[in-house]
Parts: structure tokens; C-alpha cells; sequence
């Protein structure tokens, strides 16, 4: 458990490292910069898609689905009510 604590914290002082390393950079040269945000805004764009509006976007058309749903339950004109039999099909290959 040690080695597992220990590798967290170099892993932890690498990105504190790689993050400063890429500030002082950017800081020095605006098309960097430039580029490094644009980076990071699209990842940030990305991760907002994923985690946020996709299940946003699938919760709204299951609430959708639900209320339509109800709505044709709710009103009994619109039930089919039929029989059927399923007539075997000689046509078809056996397997």
C-alpha cells in the first residue's frame, strides 16, 4: 500500500511539474499559448459532451418517452384490441 501512496505522489509531483513547464511556456510565446488553450478547451469541450449533455440529452427523451406513454394509456379510444395466430411459414429454411 506504501508503493501505491508513493507512486501516487510522484505521479501527483510529475503533473504539478509538467503543468508549470507548460505555464512558463506559454506565458513566453503567445502562439503556444494560443494553441495550449485551445487544447485544453477542446478536452474540456469533450469531457463536458460526455459526462454532462449526453445523459442530459438521454434523461429528457426517456422523460419524453414516459409521458407519451401515460398519455396513450390514459386514453383508452386508442387500444387495439385484436387477435391473431401465428400461421407457419413453409417458405422458410430449416435450420
Amino acid at each position: 500500500m506504501e508503493n501505491n501512496n508513493e507512486i501516487i505522489e510522484n505521479s501527483e509531483e510529475v503533473m504539478e511539474t509538467a503543468t508549470e513547464e507548460i505555464v512558463k511556456a506559454a506565458s513566453s510565446n503567445s502562439s503556444f499559448s494560443t494553441a495550449t488553450k485551445l487544447g485544453l478547451a477542446m478536452i474540456a469541450g469533450g469531457l463536458i459532451c460526455k459526462f454532462v449533455v449526453e445523459p442530459g440529452v438521454a434523461k429528457l427523451k426517456r422523460m419524453a418517452e414516459e409521458r407519451a406513454a401515460k398519455k396513450s394509456a390514459s386514453n383508452p379510444n386508442n387500444v387495439v384490441d385484436a387477435d391473431y395466430e401465428e400461421v407457419p411459414n413453409d417458405d422458410a429454411p430449416e435450420k
